[in-house]
């Protein structure tokens, strides 16, 4: 069969393409085992650079001028790539047109990488809750797990379950496999979360930060006009509150807030810090400017510049001696009139149950739990990214379909797969070994999670060349205790600390001091109730399950030394496709792991690097 390669622009105008035809090589890399970089070990999109003639296409691009770029990669009429024109640029002395196409899941990995939102990617506001006085194992939902925090009787070293763990200051956890559910419809591609183990559906991320309230908050959303070189305040009438702020605050006599004329509001809750959440999601090409103010007293001064998401959260404020009240002001710099479409703005404040001015803990109970500032600043690239590579799950997307599949690393030298035996006469340009090339690896590897030297485990690589030690995989999560008061209240590590505002005022303070982020997994212990436990992601655990089938090809054990090279094979596409793939085990002198592979499609060759037992 000939090979036909054809390149489609928007669904409508094929590319000129020369007999001789141009250099493109797949690249198919979904794991890569010889790397600690997290980003490269499970890289998520492919990225094709090209070069066309340009007299032949240049009508093409003339008409597609100021257009959004889709390209078809089609071999033989079968799409083998989909996605967005990256960037192109005119060589006119070459005469060629040089393109780079990226696949369409690089969009969403854009979409889970920014952390102006962070967590709030799905706008986790939707889960907010007014915190009650008693919790029950019914308060579960898809996306927050409540449930018995596995507590432990230190006289009896017995652990009981029953309603009482649950009750006073409890926090939910999140369920990442909820969130990623959301995240993932709200991008427009469907992952087949059922292949997840059993364990990964349940994995849970705990709300390692101080327990973060609100007492006070506004929603908007609409349009608004600013003239030239002009602010305009922003209105905070009763038709856009998300809840109610003058009603009494539990246990105080005094309201806890009244509107004020101008559109301004002013808090009456003394003897706690506050700071003050603005967020925003709109639509505007100009440049403008928020200011948040107490008083005279500038709280922020935030830059937009068309990006179209604002996150801020001020520093605290002490509210001992009162508040002046607050104003929100848009400003517009340019001589010209601009119009902001709000989609969704949220300003409200944020108190610490634990950050106060006096050596106790405010209780949450009747105030407003907001989900989005009760867990650690991770964005959902960096969960994602975590969870596959703690699982050691791999990812292949289909650009056409939008379907996002996995694989476990861990099941590949299982029965379960099809070894593959590599003939001779597949053979091309033999093979290089790349052992002392490598990068990733160490003689002694660590494997643990961050800052845990107690816990981590060790695999050894018996290759002269490594360097002695190093840290072959630290996760960005810390290690939790068994017994962690999970979804209660910890126990708060204060620590006192002054600061200086205004005109040279000390300011005294206790600050709760945060711990690294964290992850567990949750069982059920009665489905009838909704009942369920919280347990922590043993390092160990993880890699009994998850990695100790794949580690012998890195690790050197007894008379088996591990060999890394390149093996380059002359077949089709097609073969690549059915046969070559990484979730495969080859035959060729002793078993083989692929780690990386690419395919030129020009040429019909295929170039993999694979890991053997020797």
């Amino acid at each position: 069969m000939k090979t036909k390669i054809d390149i489609r622009v928007n669904g409508l105008y094929s590319l000129y393409i020369p007999a001789e035809g141009i250099d493109i090589q797949l690249l198919r890399n979904e794991f890569d085992l010889l790397t600690n970089d997290t980003a490269n070990s499970r890289p998520l999109y492919i990225t094709q650079t090209f070069e066309i003639p340009l007299e032949e296409n240049r009508d093409i691009f003339d008409r597609l001028k100021g257009q959004d770029k889709t390209c078809q990669l089609l071999y033989n009429d079968v799409v083998v790539m989909t996605g967005p024109v990256l960037e192109y640029s005119v060589d006119e002395q070459k005469q060629v047109v040089l393109i780079t196409i990226v696949s369409s899941f690089k969009t969403l990995v854009d979409f889970m990488g920014d952390n102006v939102l962070y967590l709030d990617k799905i706008d986790l506001s939707q889960w907010d809750y007014i915190v009650p006085e008693t919790f029950s194992a019914s308060d579960n939902n898809d996306l927050l797990k409540f449930g018995y925090y596995n507590p432990m009787d230190t006289n009896t070293g017995s652990i009981t379950f029953d309603q009482s763990n649950i009750d006073g200051l409890c926090k939910p956890s999140i369920s990442l496999l909820q969130y990623f559910k959301e995240l993932f419809k709200l991008g427009g591609w469907t992952a087949n979360l059922d292949q997840w183990t059993d364990k990964m559906q349940k994995t849970v991320l705990m709300p390692t930060v101080a327990y973060n309230c609100s007492s006070w908050g506004f929603e908007y959303s609409g349009v608004i006009e600013i003239p030239a070189n002009s602010s305009v305040l922003f209105e905070l009438s009763e038709n856009t509150q998300s809840w109610n702020i003058t009603k009494p605050v539990l246990g105080v006599d005094t309201p806890g807030a009244e509107i004020l004329p101008g559109n301004k509001i002013q808090i009456r809750q003394p003897n706690r810090l506050q700071s003050f959440k603005f967020r925003a999601i709109y639509e505007c090409p100009e440049a403008f400017d928020v200011m948040l103010n107490e008083g005279n007293n500038e709280l922020a001064y935030i830059a937009a510049l068309g990006d179209g998401e604002i996150n801020y959260v001020t520093d605290n404020v002490n509210l001992e001696d009162g508040l002046d009240p607050l104003s929100v002001s848009f400003i517009n710099p340019n001589p010209y009139a601009i119009s902001i479409n709000f989609r969704n703005v949220k300003f409200y404040n944020i108190f610490s149950i634990y950050e106060t001015n006096q050596d106790v803990y405010i209780e949450p109970f009747g105030y407003r739990y907001t989900v989005a500032d009760n867990y650690p600043q991770l964005t959902p690239l960096e969960v994602y990214r975590e969870l596959l590579t703690l699982f050691q799950v791999a990812q292949t997307t289909d650009d056409e379909a939008q379907t996002i599949d996995y694989y476990y690393l861990n099941d590949i030298p299982g029965k379960e797969y099809t070894k593959i035996d590599v003939n001779p006469y597949l053979f091309w340009d033999g093979y290089e070994i790349l052992s002392d090339k490598i990068e990733g690896l160490s003689k002694l590897n660590a494997i643990r999670y961050k800052d845990d030297t107690k816990r981590q485990r060790y695999f050894r690589v018996n290759i002269s060349s490594l360097p002695s030690n190093g840290v072959y995989f630290e996760s960005i999560f810390a290690h939790a205790e068994t017994n962690n008061a999970w979804n209660a209240a910890q126990i708060p590590s204060l620590k006192y600390k002054t600061k200086t505002i205004g005109d040279n005022i000390i300011v005294e303070y206790l600050e709760y001091s945060d711990v690294s982020p964290q992850i567990g997994y949750y069982e059920e212990i009665d489905s009838a109730t909704a009942k369920i436990i919280f347990q922590p992601l043993h390092i160990s655990t993880l890699i009994a399950e998850y990695w100790n089938n794949f580690l012998p090809f890195l690790s050197s054990s007894g008379n088996s030394n591990p060999v890394v090279f390149n093996l380059k094979l002359r077949i089709t596409y097609y073969q690549y496709l059915e046969q070559f793939a990484q979730r495969n085990l080859f035959y060729y002198k002793n078993d083989c792991l692929l780690i990386a592979g690419e395919y030129d499609v020009i040429n019909e060759t295929f170039t993999g690097t694979f890991i053997s037992r020797q």
